[in-house]
């Protein structure tokens, strides 16, 4: 095994402010050493394993000026054993192994300079117990026999276009002393024979660090006595993102693409103080400012700028100590729209307190995502658990919404919460707290044929319905439709019909004049008692202007036979739709499933009520008498596109 390098003199420079410390570290980098060892068995492909050694990095004596050498792999028999650990770079930034997951990327060019492996990648198989040697494998085609150019990079490469290789230096990185992919390392070219399986082959390659390295370290591990869990940089250069590296030319530079100047460590597990955060960056002239920032969890201190001036060479390594800046007393609330049910686009949403206070207004984005800050100290009672009205404004209509702070947490960036757009109306009358009945059960009196109108204000929230013949125990509402005949000489016949009324469109503006559209729910049932031959249930859907709470129910045909109600159905208004029903459902159907039913409702104003009326279909040419139940439930209307 060739010898490690010598230990060297550790060449540094101090930049101070009060609360932080910057020191260069110049690096000699150490001597590697990498073995190919090849098995054929009686197969078209070989097995090829790679046994490379890494050993330890040590400082050398240099000005600050002076070239730093590469690191160079010098070929070597070893032994393998069991891997017992990951291998990292030390603590002390200066000794290096390899990790357990390592990807070696390998190239053979012949003597015409075609590749007969190109970006062959080696993955790692084991590695020794001093964790400085490693072997690699790999499954290839035997190469023909000849002298071949061998080219290395590590890791393999995203893509390869001539000798460009394509790397990812992420731009969140987990501040571990375990570099994996982002140590970018080039090979120096070396030639050597085919790789067969009669003998063994030595490859003697030299890689070199492309990139620079930051070893961080915060004196203290808390923030609000929380566990410090992320730090985050802003250069004012781009730092990460793509890196172009020629393969073929160890010595020459690297370039970024795609590249962002924001710095991400993410410490899930918390911060220990004392321990180094080590981030891998693109090499590149540092000027201006580094403004950071440390969270513990959403906890978030202050920014803190640092000044800078410094050249941040390939395979240097830059300690930086910093300090963990005070708290930022900020609270972010974030308001995500998740649908839209109301028929047309808002234009902008309003944020409204309990007590109808503005708290923000927004015009409409297409992210549907909106947030607002609170800088200093808070008053907490105000928002946490607190109910706050979403006021959405579109071209024909104002809604509005109601979201519960929930979880609400001072000072942190993960208050965020979700609002839908509403319908223009919608009601599933899961708020009935009381049941509500006006000639609508199933008792079956001869004289059942009242229909007074009732306001449903008493048995739900206040919001202007009105029904007639109808029964609301629970979770829908029934109105029912009764006809009658009796024949002496001559027929009198009618029909009374119950009623459900929806209150004003007050959500559409004013000036609005639109079709709508209507979704319900509705089902049927036929009384057992009819003693007409009854061919189905309809639901009628009729519009009307009637402000007045409570309307009657509406009798048609013979109004003399014992009714006192003299309207007629024209008073119901203008017919929009008639449903036949399914008439499957029993006499106490509450919290079934009913089928939906579609219409469009023609030019609906803020005064449109929506009717809804049941006819009982059946044949009435004789005395006799007939019941149905119409169940109605889950009301949804929009504006219609």
């Amino acid at each position: 095994m060739a010898p490690l390098a010598k230990q060297g003199v550790l060449f540094f420079w101090l930049f101070v402010d009060k609360n932080w410390c910057f020191v260069e570290n110049i690096l000699y980098i150490g001597v590697n050493v990498l073995f190919l060892w090849l098995i054929m068995k009686n197969m078209k492909k070989t097995i090829i394993y790679c046994l490379l050694a890494l050993a330890a990095t040590a400082c050398s004596k240099s000005n600050f000026d002076s070239n730093t050498p590469s690191d160079k792999i010098e070929v070597s028999f070893g032994q393998t054993a069991t891997i017992q650990s990951r291998t990292t770079v030390g603590q002390d930034g200066h000794s290096a192994s390899w990790s357990g997951d390592e990807t070696i990327a390998l190239w053979a060019a012949n003597g015409e300079g075609n590749y007969e492996l190109s970006a062959q990648a080696f993955k790692m198989h084991r590695f020794s117990q001093s964790f400085t040697t490693a072997i690699f494998s790999a499954t290839i085609t035997p190469l023909t026999e000849q002298s071949y150019t061998y080219y290395a990079t590590h890791p393999a490469p995203n893509s390869v276009s001539g000798d460009i290789a394509t790397f990812t230096l992420p731009a969140v990185q987990d501040g571990g002393n375990n570099f994996g992919s982002r140590d970018i390392m080039v090979a120096r070219p070396t030639v050597a024979p085919a790789l067969n399986a009669e003998s063994v082959v030595n490859l003697n390659l030299g890689f070199s660090h492309k990139m620079h390295a930051l070893r961080i370290v915060l004196p203290q591990n808390t923030l609000q006595d929380k566990p410090i869990t992320r730090l985050e940089m802003e250069f004012e250069q781009a730092v990460v993102g793509d890196v172009l590296v020629n393969f073929a030319d160890p010595d020459a530079g690297t370039t970024l693409v795609n590249g962002t100047s924001k710095l991400t460590i993410n410490i899930p597990e918390g911060y220990k103080a004392g321990d180094y955060l080590w981030a891998m960056i693109h090499p590149t002239d540092l000027t201006g400012e580094i403004i950071y920032r440390v969270y513990a969890g959403e906890h978030a201190s202050v920014d803190k700028a640092i000044p800078l001036s410094k050249v941040a060479e390939a395979a240097h390594i830059s300690p930086m100590q910093i300090a963990v800046p005070e708290p930022n007393l900020l609270t972010t609330i974030y308001l995500d729209v998740t649908a839209n049910n109301l028929g047309e686009d808002y234009t902008s949403l309003t944020v409204l307190d309990s007590n109808g206070n503005t708290i923000k207004s927004f015009e409409a984005n297409e992210s549907n995502s909106y947030s607002w800050s609170i800088n200093g100290q808070i008053d907490e009672s105000k928002y946490k658990n607190q109910t706050f009205t979403i006021r959405y404004e579109s071209p024909n209509a104002i809604v509005e919404d109601k979201v519960v702070f929930s979880n609400f947490t001072p000072y942190e960036q993960t208050n965020r919460y979700t609002t839908k757009v509403p319908y223009l109306l919608f009601e599933d009358f899961s708020g009935i707290f009381a049941e509500g009945e006006s000639y609508g059960n199933n008792d079956y009196a001869a004289d059942d044929r009242n229909q007074p109108g009732v306001s449903l204000d008493s048995i739900m929230d206040p919001d202007g319905w009105n029904a007639a013949r109808y029964w609301a125990p629970h979770s829908c509402v029934r109105i029912n439709a009764r006809s009658q005949a009796t024949k002496i000489v001559m027929l009198f016949a009618s029909q009374h019909h119950g009623r459900l009324d929806t209150p004003q469109l007050k959500g559409l503006k004013s000036t609005a004049n639109v079709n709508l559209k209507l979704l319900v729910d509705a089902g049927g049932h036929i009384h057992k008692s009819s003693s007409f031959s009854v061919s189905g249930a309809i639901l009628c859907v009729v519009t009307h202007t009637n402000a007045n709470n409570p309307i009657d129910g509406i009798p048609v045909g013979a109004t003399g036979i014992t009714s006192k109600y003299d309207t007629t159905l024209d008073d119901f208004g203008q017919v929009h739709k008639s449903f036949d029903l399914d008439t499957s459902f029993g006499d106490y159907a509450f919290g079934s499933t009913f089928p939906t039913q579609e219409c469009v409702v023609y030019s609906a104003t803020s005064a449109t009520r929506i009717c809804f009326y049941p006819i009982v279909s059946c044949d009435n040419n004789a005395t006799g008498n007939a019941e149905a139940n119409v169940y109605i439930d889950n009301i949804r209307v929009s504006i219609a596109k």
